[in-house]
């Protein structure tokens, strides 16, 4: 990962918009926001809401039940995904190439 760090550059994503009007920081990431597509939008909501749950005024046994699911989600959707990568290169060749996909 250092390697990686270290080797790769990296130009900082600026939408058009923001850059001609001379746009504040604020306005940059509405301007931003605006560009996504509708299945990056329905990723954005979904992962962000995990974090909203324990804003509630709760028992701390409840709390901690919640949190405690839900870092098990997560382990579980870092376990799949490794192995998905794992697998992935497998499965194209099995279904005969990516663009069979």
């Amino acid at each position: 990962m250092l390697l990686v760090v270290w080797a790769v550059s990296e130009d900082p994503y600026v939408p058009e918009a923001a850059v001609e009007d001379g746009a504040t920081g604020k306005q940059q990431m509405v301007a931003a926001l605006k560009e996504l597509s509708k299945p990056v939008w329905i990723l954005l909501l979904v992962t962000s809401s995990t974090g909203w749950h324990g804003f509630r005024k709760l028992s701390s046994q409840l709390y901690n039940r919640g949190v405690r699911a839900g870092a098990l989600g997560l382990m579980l959707n870092s376990v799949m995904s490794g192995l998905a990568s794992l697998c992935i290169e497998r499965l194209t060749r099995w279904v005969g190439g990516v663009k069979r996909l």
